[in-house]
């Protein structure tokens, strides 16, 4: 309805005062608030009625799209938490790396201390984890100039190996 056809109309529910000639508006006429006629008119939109099929439409929506949005959540929570996984993987097996550093250190140390050591498996001293619980063993073949050293360190089940040749 085109503004100037609602006011037409408006003027017709213009009902006459028999005792004055000035105009009075009855509110009883009009069917729609000032707001649906400008949600009407302005956005091409039509008001419902409530003997209308369509007027649980809102909840409807309403609740797909707090469907969709908790699906969304969801799934963020779902990243979030494999890439908290994934970090705390990582620091774990960086403390593994670096224990198994420690066994390599230790078993130079003790090599150049003890002016050779023999073949064969070694572990962590007196068989305890470091301070931080992680744990090493190495194991030793061959005799200097071709000596193979190879320690793992371990940590939260997690495992990490180096090797060097001296």
């Amino acid at each position: 309805m085109s503004t100037q056809a609602h006011h037409k109309n408006r003027k017709s529910r213009v009902l006459n005062n028999s005792s004055s000639n000035a105009p009075v508006l009855s509110t009883v006429y009009y069917k729609y608030s000032f707001l649906s006629y400008l949600f009407s008119t302005h956005t091409g939109l039509k008001r419902m009625n409530s003997d209308n099929n369509e007027s649980g439409i809102i909840l409807i929506l309403t609740l797909f799209v707090l469907s969709i949005s908790f699906v969304i959540s969801l799934s963020f929570a779902a990243v979030y938490l494999k890439e908290l996984q994934l970090s705390r993987a990582i620091v774990n097996s960086t403390i593994a790396f670096y224990s198994a550093d420690a066994g390599i250190e230790q078993e130079l140390f003790m090599d150049r201390q003890q002016g050779g050591l023999s073949e064969g498996g070694y572990g962590s001293p007196s068989g305890s984890p470091l301070d931080n619980n992680a744990s090493y063993s190495f194991t030793i073949q061959g005799i200097s100039p071709n000596r193979k050293v190879k320690a793992t360190g371990e940590f939260n089940d997690n495992q990490r190996s180096i090797e060097i040749t001296y």
